[in-house]
């Protein structure tokens, strides 16, 4: 007849020792920490950076990568291990971009007046929805400056308001009884900026996957 049998395991320890222990190793404990959140951050730079080419046309990838900037690097405080990455603040304009961008609803202030210059989808100022402005098109370039009783710009564009107390950019192409006029930009207030760039999930989400792992393999490597 089979009996039930049992292993009880005990375990020991000496506090005083394993403090000791710890002490000891103190030093590495903390250099371990320091390079696994190194590692950590320049994982969230270059997710940031490959953020930005996925969602933004940039011709100059170096212009805009530059502008993720990893102010400090893994340093001790008196509240742990900290690490900083963020938007270069010392480019100027570079942090009204890209935090409008990160920021969900932010309001797009106009350089100069009252209202922003929306493009027109369709037109000759954004023939392709989700493309960029072309060049000579941009508001800026067509230099509407008021001309008598009246705003003109290059490439045939003057300025009309509209019923509801707005203004509307519009261009005339071709000449004579063939020529055609149509609008290119509305003048809106209140604009606001979607949401496009993930920089602040992005960095939580690689702290939470790889810090912790990161930590244990230079755990690992440092304390033999």
């Amino acid at each position: 007849m089979a009996t039930n049998t049992q292993a009880r395991l005990v375990v020991t320890t000496n506090a005083a020792e394993c403090g000791k222990w710890l002490r000891g190793q103190s030093k590495k404990i903390l250099q371990a920490g320091k390079a696994a959140l190194a590692q950590t951050i320049l994982q969230v730079q270059q997710a940031e950076r490959r953020e930005l080419r996925r969602d933004l046309h940039i011709r100059k990838t170096s212009f805009m990568d530059n502008r993720i900037r990893i102010s400090h690097f893994p340093r001790a405080t008196a509240d742990g291990l900290i690490a900083v990455i963020g938007i270069n603040d010392r480019v100027q304009g570079t942090p009204l971009f890209l935090a409008g961008l990160e920021d969900a609803n932010t309001p797009r202030r106009p350089l100069s007046g009252n209202a922003v210059a929306v493009p027109i989808t369709g037109t000759k100022a954004r023939p392709v929805i989700g493309k960029n402005v072309p060049a000579s098109m941009r508001i800026n370039r067509l230099s509407i400056q008021k001309n008598g009783g009246a705003y003109r710009g290059r490439k045939g564009t003057f300025i009309l308001p509209t019923k509801g107390g707005g203004h509307v950019v519009f261009q005339r192409t071709g000449r004579g009884a063939k020529s055609e006029v149509s609008p290119i930009y509305v003048f809106k207030k209140n604009i606001r900026l979607r949401r496009r760039l993930r920089f602040v999930p992005i960095a939580a989400e690689l702290a939470y996957q790889q810090l912790p792992r990161l930590y244990t393999r230079y755990l690992r490597l440092y304390i033999k």
